[in-house]
């Protein structure tokens, strides 16, 4: 397919070592229902085998590009910041080395694009039962942007299904590079986009991406992977691929729902027992506190009485019949 001067939108695919899942990533680029597109296969020191599979890639459309570079520092941040500058669209796509984008990813984040610097597909996973599960937020809600800057580092935004405005990344200092001890390298390139207060950010609320988040499955048989991958990718090949998707998104909506009103009920009875919980704790813990005021009170009513027995009887001996005159002087 022959390049146009400006295409529609950059595929960025960032990689170092996914020779087995990057023919499916790839290839779900290739397969966008919006055919002006780049595709750039960024290299950060690439092993052999990865780049025999790249080799063999680049041959199957003109369309991809591969940026062939030498390992950089961490993850290979600066890398990616080289394949941003490379992009000949101003809508940068990613898509990691493992994951799928569905046929229409490019034509849904392009329209929202319009109106939009910085947009997120409806974030979701499959997780090692391969079970698909959502992971949401809103971007057009500067409060959930906000939300992205707290410490500890909390994210929602994952690489796959998020696309943003070239012209507005090269305004950022530094854009992509090794992020601070305990965080990640996407969350620290979202931040600068989020502490932009003029951002047009936005989320959309339809699945078009799909990923494999690493830690699930690196310890799942490689077979079950491989059938997990190709599902999706029979799906994504469907021609009822959107009914098919929509439908799975409503079920999985439907399931979360209940599992958080569950979880939500489950909580509350546990909130509830540990109230009751403490209050019978305070009662034990007061309970020596009023046990010695009754006994001194008690202590004190003794006391007090004896002296006001003999306070009546002098009275009486004093006022009283039969009292002893005075002698006589």
């Amino acid at each position: 397919m022959r390049r146009t001067l400006r295409p529609v939108a950059s595929i960025l695919i960032p990689t170092w070592d996914s020779a087995a899942t990057l023919p499916l990533a790839v290839g779900s680029a290739i397969r966008q229902t919006v055919a002006d597109i780049e595709i750039l296969i960024v290299g950060d020191g690439v092993t052999p085998r990865a780049r025999v599979v790249i080799e063999s890639l680049v041959k199957l459309d003109d369309r991809l590009r591969f940026l062939d570079l030498p390992k950089a520092p961490g993850r290979g941040e600066r890398n990616r910041h080289k394949g941003v500058l490379a992009c000949r669209s101003d809508l940068v796509v990613y898509l990691a080395d493992d994951d799928l984008l569905l046929p229409w990813h490019v034509e849904q984040i392009a329209e929202a694009f319009r109106t939009a610097d910085f947009v997120q597909s409806l974030n979701c996973y499959l997780d090692a039962d391969d079970r698909l599960r959502l992971w949401p937020t809103d971007l057009a809600d500067p409060e959930r942007r906000k939300w992205h800057l707290h410490t500890p580092p909390r994210n929602r935004v994952s690489i796959t299904g998020t696309a943003h405005s070239r012209e507005l990344y090269l305004t950022l200092d530094p854009g992509w590079c090794e992020p601070e001890p305990g965080s990640w390298a996407d969350l620290a390139l979202w931040q600068q986009f989020f502490r932009r207060a003029e951002l047009r950010a936005t989320t959309l609320r339809a699945i078009s991406a799909v990923q494999w988040p690493a830690p699930l499955h690196r310890d799942r048989p490689a077979d079950e992977l491989a059938a997990s991958y190709a599902r999706w990718e029979a799906i994504a090949r469907s021609p009822e691929a959107r009914a098919l998707v929509a439908r799975l998104q409503e079920d999985t909506q439907w399931a979360e729902l209940v599992r958080f009103s569950e979880e939500a009920t489950d909580r509350m009875i546990m909130w509830q027992e540990t109230a009751r919980a403490l209050s019978a704790a305070k009662n034990e813990l007061s309970r020596p506190a009023i046990e010695i005021e009754e006994l001194r009170a008690s202590r004190l009513r003794r006391t007090t009485a004896l002296m006001r027995a003999v306070s009546a009887s002098i009275r009486r001996l004093g006022t009283g019949r039969g009292s002893r005159q005075h002698p006589p002087r």
